[in-house]
């Protein structure tokens, strides 16, 4: 099984996990950004966060960083709340960690990691907003982030009062300077608080002051996601970072103005259950489905959804156990669709040169996978990491595989092909 890192960049803390292929952390680790100490403090406790994670298994590092940057070269250009300049973070860490590595917008992967294994996975458009210091944003679509150039999705830069408040970014009125951490204070002027969680803490013991400014806030929200509902006309809209927690403070003034100014709405909105590690799957994801989508070929899969790009050639291949047909002329990469006949199986077989994700399309399916039987479901995703045991069969009816195979092949690499009792 490949591992990979996922990791959360923001001007706080630095949050890095260790993540399967599967999207599950199986450990994860948080360390204090330390911005006011300049680039080469912030650079270190990057290396700290990843290397509390990093193991031999990990095959890749994904990074969810603050933007503005440079997509897919991966260089941090100037971001608002962190000392990062034009730093080429994809280069330093794969230098420093010998993998590859992804690095995006930090609000991308939130979106992203909502949108694959959130409560949005199952939406075809999401937007987000992250609500913290800043405001990060993010749009996905069929589980792609737009990118545009290199930075779409910067949604809190967005101007809501042409003449409004003066803005990080150099906008007036823009929509950051009204919902983030910040946004608040200004709204909350007058109170004795020093942040916007003391602000939080007031309103929920019952002070009038905080539980208005919250009200306030959650009016120019409502505003920002008018504009991302008449622009989008998303499934579902995703808002996540430290000023999210307040929700029940604000979401009654934000789904009042939605409802005025929009003339339709089709989305959810909700509040994300845990962003930070829909972040960092996000992150991993970006790099995770790197895995699968090799030089020629694509492929899309959830649950009973599968399709298939191809740009090179088909070859059709009769074996005696069944059929297939080939979608690449890439050896380094190959995608079959594997056809097994009633009481007809793969010998047990396995490759010492590269890694398998089967797709199951059929029903009624009986993979072996080490000394393990699975019944799969249609539309269910396994991985069969190298040297490991595997075979297909079935005693119903006739059922399909997508394969999609990834490494060197080689001489040595031989598999032989027989039914189940036996004959070759």
């Amino acid at each position: 099984m490949n591992f990979f890192v996922g990791l959360d960049i923001g001007g706080t803390k630095i949050a890095a996990a260790l993540v399967t292929q599967e999207g599950k952390i199986v450990k994860k680790k948080v360390v204090p950004t330390k911005s006011a100490k300049g680039q080469t403090m912030v650079v270190e406790n990057i290396k700290k966060a990843i290397n509390s994670v990093f193991d031999e298994r990990v095959s890749g590092i994904g990074v969810g960083c603050p933007a503005p940057l440079k997509y897919p070269e991966g260089i941090i250009i100037n971001p608002v709340n962190m000392p990062l300049r034009n730093f080429k973070l994809k280069d330093f860490l794969e230098k420093e960690f010998k993998v590859p590595t992804i690095v995006d917008n930090d609000a991308n992967c939130f979106v992203l990691g909502e949108a694959i294994f959130g409560k949005a996975k199952n939406c075809k458009v999401v937007v987000g907003l992250t609500l913290g210091t800043g405001v990060g944003g993010g749009i996905v679509i069929d589980k792609e982030i737009i990118h545009g150039m290199s930075n779409a999705g910067e949604l809190g830069a967005c101007t809501i009062k042409f003449d409004g408040l003066k803005g990080k970014h150099g906008n007036d009125g823009e929509i950051e300077e009204y919902v983030s951490a910040r946004g608040i204070m200004k709204l909350a002027k007058g109170l004795k608080a020093k942040t916007s969680l003391d602000v939080y803490n007031l309103a929920e013991k019952g002070n009038k002051k905080a539980k208005k400014a919250f009200k306030e806030h959650g009016k120019y929200l409502g505003i920002a996601i008018s504009n991302l509902i008449l622009t989008f006309d998303p499934d579902a809209i995703v808002i996540g970072g430290k000023v999210s927690k307040a929700w029940k403070h604000f979401n009654k003034t934000m789904f009042a103005e939605i409802k005025k100014r929009t003339m339709f709405n089709n989305a959810i909105i909700y509040p994300s259950k845990d962003a930070e590690n829909s972040a960092i799957l996000g992150a991993a994801w970006q790099f995770i489905k790197t895995e699968t989508r090799k030089e020629g070929t694509s492929f899309v899969s959830q649950k009973q959804k599968v399709s298939v790009r191809i740009k090179e050639g088909i070859i059709k291949q009769e074996k005696p156990w069944g059929n297939y047909t080939r979608y690449t002329n890439n050896q380094k990469s190959t995608v079959k669709i594997l056809t097994v006949k009633v009481n007809q199986a793969l010998s047990l077989q396995s490759h010492n040169y590269r890694d398998e994700l089967w797709i199951v399309l059929d029903e009624g399916l009986t993979v072996e996978l080490g000394d393990k039987i699975l019944k799969p479901k249609a539309g269910e995703e396994i991985t069969i990491p190298r040297k490991t045991k595997h075979r297909l069969s079935t005693e119903s009816k006739k059922g399909r595989v997508l394969e999609i195979s990834f490494g060197e092949y080689d001489e040595n690499d031989e598999t032989r092909y027989e039914d189940k009792y036996g004959r070759k």
